[in-house]
């Protein structure tokens, strides 16, 4: 769930860098310009709607320029954020043409940005929040007013429909992954995405010098799995190779048999989908594998650059938490990938 939004945030925020960068090659051509004389306000946004969420945010920074390396304007919160009470965020919820309500954000700190999360200064950044239910039948038109100059910044934004999950279901059925076999998944496309990822969670106790805690890691399955909607569109299918299963829990668990022991517990399937406008910003954000290496940066901003997109996932409408089979947990105490693991 967390994957799309801590990776494109990342790219967000090389964006500011990259454009803060461009900004000063083009000012660098113009022979009797001051790089770090009066500049147009840039202003960049970030912000993904899913209506499994009760809080809502926005980033809003703006391009900055000055002498030596920009990475350090990037960690001094007073180059990229507005002062406080210079702008105002809103956003308008649509059912077709009719206006429903108008929600205001309200500025907010957050405080657990760590080293490495992103190239802004941490552990607290500016963010500006809301709290509401939306809607995914409504359309929602973000509007950024700088009160400063009068400029307007907008988008809008439809949300990701609930879609149907037949593989895995609900229990009884278990996850199993036995070595040579495959695990099937299947599902609907969603109205409104276009790019699906699929995460496993993997529950377990462990057990440490007689202290127990509960404890689990994520598997990554896919996250470039692309589908058109439309009505009536066949189920997508896929599968998992049982043997992956060991060779992802080798490459992420310590192997100390005479100090740890493990139980293993249930799997959580987490399938989180992009939409349209999100899936084009990270196919233009993704590094080139082509000769032509660079390529136009993605923006749905109005007056300003960045993205305003949705998302969506299943954990709350439709939360698949099922245990491992008997042969998966009988293999995880044989295969030879996993034998030292101790479970």
């Amino acid at each position: 769930m967390a994957f799309f939004y801590t990776n494109l945030s990342m790219r967000i925020f090389r964006l500011i860098l990259g454009m803060a960068f461009l900004l000063s090659l083009v000012f660098s051509c113009k022979k009797d310009f001051n790089v770090n004389a009066d500049w147009k306000d840039i202003t960049i946004v970030y912000g993904l709607l899913n209506q499994n969420d009760s809080v809502h945010y926005i980033k809003v920074t703006k391009a900055f320029l000055g002498e030596g390396n920009s990475l350090i304007y990037a960690q001094n919160p007073d180059s990229g954020n507005y002062p406080v009470g210079d702008i105002e965020v809103s956003m308008d919820e649509y059912n077709e043409s009719n206006l429903l309500r108008t929600l205001v954000f309200d500025t907010t700190m957050i405080h657990n940005k760590l080293s490495g999360d992103s190239i802004f200064y941490y552990p607290d950044q500016l963010m500006y929040k809301v709290e509401a239910r939306l809607n995914q039948l409504y359309t929602y038109k973000l509007k950024i007013k700088n009160l400063k100059t009068n400029k307007e910044i907008t988008s809008q934004t439809t949300l990701i429909n609930d879609f149907a999950i037949d593989r895995p279901g609900p229990p009884p059925e278990k996850a199993s992954f036995i070595t040579g076999n495959k695990f099937p998944l299947e599902w609907y496309p969603a109205k409104g995405g276009k790019r699906y990822q699929l995460l496993i969670r993997f529950h377990y106790l462990e057990t440490k010098n007689n202290i127990t805690e509960e404890k689990s890691i994520d598997w990554l399955i896919f996250n470039d799995q692309k589908v058109d909607y439309s009505p009536g569109a066949p189920v997508i299918k896929k599968s998992i190779p049982g043997e992956s299963f060991y060779t992802f829990l080798k490459a992420r668990l310590i192997a100390d048999p005479t100090n740890i022991s493990r139980v293993p517990r249930e799997c959580e399937f987490i399938f989180t989908v992009a939409s349209p406008d999100l899936n084009t910003y990270m196919e233009v954000t993704e590094p080139s594998t082509s000769i032509i290496q660079e390529r136009p940066p993605f923006t749905n901003i109005v007056n300003g650059i960045g993205l305003f997109s949705s998302r969506y996932d299943n954990t709350k409408d439709r939360p698949i938490i099922i245990d491992l089979s008997d042969a998966t947990k009988t293999e995880l105490k044989t295969n030879p990938l996993t034998i030292g693991l101790n479970f």
